[in-house]
């Protein structure tokens, strides 16, 4: 898939695009490597007239929260909370370092500092987009308190008895079908996060100088559940009164979402498990 993606790059760019978007949160994650950065912008400096990097920045409360968010999507619940923080250096430095000699501009991830308060109006405007960029309704994919916590559950309950693959294809069908399940918000401790931050304090003044402004404020949201451990998750959980296993077979596929292949694995899995 990796190798397919690469291909279609190159086409594009040999066949001379005028510009060319590549975004993705991974780009400043450990699955782009921090060599490649330098020869990635230098061959798109070979094909265009300038290199814009774009980088809109949370703050790290609000990261905390998402990052643990999507993991749990995917692989067992980390309580981690230093594992979550942005590490914006560590993230962003390689990036500020190359680009630097075009153009970077780091924004806070907050409406206030957003134009017409609007994050693809601000995108537009910045990449100088000479018509609007197309828009698409896409589901907000935040979950829940309650399906947040049983997908944390979920996953401890599997336990050893589906490999890694498995795993994966069972998370990803148990997040297609709790995603409109529950009605509570859920914050991460912010007292807990305030304790990570404070042993990152020189990364946050990092990206503070880079961006020339302070983060942003945390928004904390109303009537949310706090959870300041595992145990807090699992007891919340388990408050439920739901059999997370039963449920997964209980809930209706969202259509058009989980189709054809993974579905026939999943019942394969079931059928021999």
């Amino acid at each position: 898939m990796v190798e397919l993606e690469i291909d279609r790059l190159n086409d594009e760019l040999e066949n001379g695009e005028k510009s060319l978007i590549l975004s993705g949160e991974a780009l400043s994650g450990w699955r782009f490597p921090s060599e490649a950065i330098e020869p990635t912008v230098l061959d798109f400096a070979q094909h265009f007239d300038e290199v814009v990097g774009i980088a809109y920045i949370r703050e790290p409360v609000s990261y905390i929260r998402s990052s643990m968010q999507q993991h749990v999507k995917r692989f067992p619940g980390r309580f981690d909370l230093n594992f979550h923080y942005p590490h914006y250096k560590r993230r962003l430095g390689c990036w500020v370092a190359v680009l630097s000699e075009w153009d970077l501009q780091l924004v806070p991830f907050s409406r206030e500092y957003f134009h017409n308060q609007d994050l693809i109006s601000d995108f537009e405007l910045r990449v100088g987009a000479e018509q609007s960029v197309k828009r698409r309704n896409i589901e907000n994919s935040s979950l829940s308190a309650e399906a947040f916590s049983l997908m944390w559950k979920y996953h401890k309950d599997l336990g050893s008895r589906y490999t890694k693959d498995e795993k994966l294809l069972l998370m990803k069908r148990a997040e297609y079908l709790l995603m409109d399940y529950g009605s509570r918000n859920f914050e991460i401790s912010e007292e807990k996060c305030r304790e990570v931050i404070k042993g990152n304090l020189d990364d946050v003044s990092w990206i503070m100088k880079m961006m020339g402004s302070e983060l942003p404020h945390h928004n904390k949201m109303e009537d949310a559940v706090v959870f300041s451990s595992e145990d807090d998750i699992l007891d919340f959980a388990g408050s439920l009164n739901v059999d997370p296993s039963r449920l997964m077979c209980s809930l209706p596929r969202q259509s058009g979402i989980f189709r054809r292949k993974a579905a026939r694995k999943i019942r394969q899995i079931f059928k021999f498990s």
